[in-house]
């Protein structure tokens, strides 16, 4: 919901059929159903396309995180999202491993749980974001070092 939001072209799949159904409603993009979890977990395999980020949360962490390293050798998403990360610590040593991309690691509470849970970012080095602005992140602190560079030109 959050990158439809954002007028992304999104797919999601997913094998309950409950969630499915109220996701749908929700976004603009296709939400595909998947029950069996073999099907479910080769739907990168299948598609052969670009997707530009890659979210694996749900059922099948390990086998998804698997054919994520394939797919990734032949079409180079720019970002993978791998959430409660900290459950799966050699799976994601793996994945940092074999893609040899730049991880960050988010802690935290989400948004619907009461314990801190870790989500893993692996960004392809051959994407750089553009940034929008000088933007800071809500309630930070807008003082200036003292020590700070000097704005080009001046």
């Amino acid at each position: 919901m959050y990158f439809d939001s954002r007028q992304c072209v999104t797919h999601s799949v997913d094998h309950v059929p409950s969630w499915v159904q109220q996701v749908s409603r929700k976004v603009k993009g296709r939400v595909l159903l998947e029950e069996d979890l073999e099907t479910y977990v080769m739907t990168l395999r299948n598609t052969k396309e670009l997707w530009d980020i890659v979210l694996i949360d749900g059922e099948e962490r390990v086998k998804c995180a698997r054919e994520f390293l394939e797919y990734q050798k032949t079409y180079q998403p720019k970002l993978l999202i791998f959430d409660n990360s900290n459950w799966y610590p050699e799976t994601c040593r793996s994945l940092i491993e074999n893609t040899k991309w730049f991880p960050l690691r988010l802690n935290g509470f989400g948004p619907i749980n009461i314990y801190p849970t870790q989500t893993l970012f692996l960004i392809n080095p051959r994407w750089i974001p553009k940034s929008k602005g000088d933007s800071r992140p809500l309630g930070s602190d807008t003082s200036v070092a003292s020590d700070d560079l000097s704005p080009p030109g001046h």
